[in-house]
């Protein structure tokens, strides 16, 4: 695809920049694949700092701008890592995490949901639920009351995500490339076609855009690979400006598969986006407004989280069950695991933690303010593999699929910062 920026013969890691050193000039993370095992890294400078870049092309017209060229970067580099310095925010030491009080609202079980795997919120805090191998997504109303469902047209199976905005349901389509569009009544109200690629996962900006994670398999010598794409698209899910890129393949168990390849989280009432790198090495956040100006960098320093004995087992035995991949090879967790904002506008950030000390059904969130000013770290009960937290407006849902259990709590009085909305 003409906007995949996927460099196949990508050089090697010690020819390039280390990325836990150089740290002033980043714009965004490209984490490109040698597919099955090799792994590089690429950087590229921030595009919105540095205006010269648009005379480049004329520049070298002739041998005589080169030394001009020369020039004009040194300066420009100069006036980048000064803005960058100004922008970045260095989050060296963690608090330790403290435990949330939640205050439960309600609980669905089995009698009602059945292998629970996505959910979303309408504006009036109605909340839509996904089930595994289901064709329906059902309704319940913010204090749990069942409300109704509907047919999907296909099982979750073919469903690769689902969002709302301004009450209006999108479901993205596997394979039928089509992004389907429900009114709250459950209606059929639209249909968007699109080419060769899916959304994985997206949210919505202010203007109607999105933020998402688009995929696209390809084959090649009997192996499936894929190419993800993190982007901007319009309200007709067509690419605006790519922002990242992956390419390698799932089934060689390089990646692992419940980990975002490339997390991110969108808050339209405070005008931020905030993208992240699901890397082994490097823990990193872009905040950017809207407008995809940066903002701020996040970044820790922080000790690898290796995979416990027991959770290798467990990823295994899940994979060798679905046929998801051909075994969990990864040794290290990826840092980051999932972002979301709640209604105050804070990000909350899943990051990796060490089942020896904390166990295996806890996770760590660690929490920013919109300007990326680290405030602590909490810690939730969750469950062990494919439980997934879910943070909507003031509440926080605990999804559990293999239980098939949602938990929905508030936020407790009492806790600093979040607390049980008047």
């Amino acid at each position: 695809m003409s906007v995949c920026n996927v460099n196949k013969n990508s050089k090697s890691r010690d020819e390039k920049n280390n990325p836990e050193n150089s740290l002033r000039n980043i714009f965004i993370y490209k984490k490109d694949y040698m597919p099955p095992q090799s792994e590089s890294f690429s950087l590229t400078t921030n595009e919105y700092l540095c205006s010269y870049r648009e005379i480049c092309p004329k520049i070298f017209k002739s041998l005589l701008s080169v030394l001009i060229l020369i020039i004009v970067l040194a300066g420009c580099t100069s006036k980048e890592q000064k803005n960058n310095t100004a922008l970045t925010v260095v989050n060296s030491v963690f608090s330790e995490p403290v435990k949330l009080e939640l205050k439960e609202i309600f609980k669905l079980d089995s009698s009602a949901v059945l292998h629970p795997v996505d959910l979303q919120s309408d504006s009036k805090g109605n909340i839509y639920v996904l089930e595994y191998k289901s064709r329906y997504i059902k309704i319940f109303d913010k204090y749990g009351k069942y409300i109704n469902e509907f047919s999907t047209d296909s099982d979750s199976l073919r469903i690769t995500s689902f969002g709302i905005d301004r009450d209006t349901i999108f479901i993205a389509y596997a394979k039928d490339n089509k992004i389907r569009k429900f009114d709250t009544t459950a209606r059929l109200v639209g249909e968007i076609s699109i080419k060769n690629e899916i959304p994985h996962a997206f949210e919505f900006l202010p203007d109607g855009r999105i933020i998402g994670c688009f995929i696209t398999n390809t084959v090649e010598k009997d192996q499936m690979f894929t190419e993800m794409e993190l982007k901007i698209a319009d309200r007709s899910f067509k690419s605006v400006k790519l922002l990242s890129s992956l390419f390698d393949s799932f089934y060689t168990g390089n990646i692992d598969t419940e980990t975002p390849v490339f997390p991110f989280a969108s808050d339209p009432a405070n005008n931020r986006i905030y993208t992240g790198y699901s890397s082994k090495k490097v823990y990193k956040i872009f905040v950017y407004d809207t407008n995809l100006n940066l903002i701020a960098v996040i970044e820790n320093k922080i000790l690898q989280v290796k995979f416990t004995l027991k959770e290798l087992e467990m990823r295994n035995e899940m994979a060798r069950k679905f046929k998801i991949t051909s075994g969990h090879k990864q040794e290290y967790k990826d840092f980051i695991e999932g972002m979301s904002v709640d209604i105050e506008g804070n990000l909350w950030v899943k990051r990796a933690s060490d089942a020896d000390k904390y166990g295996i059904t806890v996770s760590l969130h660690d929490i920013f303010d919109k300007n990326g000013k680290y405030i602590k770290t909490i810690e939730l009960d969750d469950s062990p593999r494919s439980g997934s937290i879910v943070i909507s407006g003031s509440n926080i849902f605990k999804i559990e699929p293999i239980r098939s259990v949602v938990t929905a709590y508030s936020f407790s009085k009492g806790t600093g910062e979040y607390h049980e909305k008047q």
